[in-house]
Parts: structure tokens; C-alpha cells; sequence
């Protein structure tokens, strides 16, 4: 064998080696930081649920139907533990007599997007809620529609085991939030 041929094959066998040892390093330590990195909750969910009620003047029959998700994970870096949780969901809301019918359909996302220890030791969450929460239409369309964010900042005591305040931010056009919901039925299906 010439030398440039045991030279190429000696270089093989060293880059062979290190391939292999590289694929054995992937193989190892990527899934651990990819466990370290994932969920310990994900879970998904279902909803598909009857029921009826009388408590704005009239027989009101609703079906609910969705879908969700939550998942809880642990920020690598800071150690942090952060909540995300997501709900599709449809309810119809059907005068049984009459046969009307109106819906609130929506999308709704909740993260902790951080937890911040102040300098007095209170403890600091902000909660965004992002999404297109309520849209509420009929057979003839939609009606209404909320769409936007809100951002929740709480601040607790732990040594008090107390919330000491709560903040609100709204960003976009929330024309649905707070109408009631008999109001509404009353209106639309009564």
C-alpha cells in the first residue's frame, strides 16, 4: 500500500470514529436536554356536553363542544415554572319552543409568560391572555366580536399568603366583555 493510500485510509478510519462518536453524542445528549426542556404536564382534552337552564326567564337548552389543552414546563434558564393552556370551544344557546338559536364561539390562550421576586420578596406573575375570545353569531352571521390581549400582573405575599394587587391591561376591542348573558339571550332567542 502506497503511503497516500494508508494515509486516506487511516484519515477514514479516524473521521469514521468520529462520526460514530459524534452520532453516540447525539443520540445521548440531545434527547436529555429535549427532556429537560419538555413538559411535565401536556395534556389534551375534550368537551362535548349538554344541559339546559331557566334562569333568565325562559327554557334555554346549550351544547358545548371543544377542545384544550394545558401544558406546564420549566424555563431552562431561569427554572421558572410557566403555564400555557388553550380552549377552543363552541356553546349554542337553543329557545326550545321556538327553535332561535345564537352561539359564542372563541379561542382562548393563557400563558404565565414570567415570575419575578421584587426587592421586598413579593412575588410578581404576569398572565397574558391573547386570542379572539368571543365571537358571538346567529344564522344570519356574526354579531359580535372580542379580539385582542389582556395582561393580568398579580403581585402576592407569600409570607402573608395573600394576593397584595392586581393590574389590568386591555389591548384591542372587547365590545362582548361584560354583557350579560341572559341580556343577550333575551335579545337574540327570547
Amino acid at each position: 500500500m502506497s503511503v497516500a493510500q494508508t494515509w486516506r485510509v487511516s484519515h477514514r478510519s479516524t473521521l469514521c470514529a468520529w462520526l460514530a462518536l459524534l452520532s453516540v453524542l447525539t443520540v445521548v445528549l440531545l434527547p436529555a436536554q429535549a427532556r429537560a426542556n419538555a413538559p411535565f404536564v401536556n395534556e389534551h382534552f375534550t368537551i362535548d356536553d349538554s344541559g339546559a337552564f331557566s334562569d333568565c326567564g325562559f327554557r334555554i337548552r346549550v351544547h358545548n363542544v371543544g377542545s384544550g389543552a394545558i401544558k406546564l414546563r420549566t424555563e431552562p434558564g431561569s427554572g421558572e415554572e410557566l403555564v400555557q393552556q388553550r380552549l377552543d370551544i363552541t356553546s349554542t344557546f337553543t329557545n326550545p319552543v321556538t327553535g332561535d338559536w345564537f352561539a359564542i364561539a372563541g379561542h382562548w390562550q393563557e400563558h404565565i409568560s414570567h415570575t419575578t421576586v421584587l426587592p421586598n420578596g413579593n412575588i410578581e406573575t404576569v398572565l397574558r391572555e391573547p386570542g379572539n375570545r368571543h365571537n358571538i353569531y346567529d344564522a344570519d352571521g356574526v354579531i359580535a366580536r372580542d379580539t385582542g390581549q389582556t395582561v393580568y400582573t398579580f403581585v402576592y405575599d407569600p409570607v402573608l399568603d395573600e394576593e397584595v394587587s392586581m393590574t389590568t391591561e386591555v389591548h384591542g376591542k372587547f365590545p362582548v366583555a361584560g354583557t350579560d348573558l341572559c341580556v343577550l339571550a333575551t335579545d337574540l332567542i327570547g
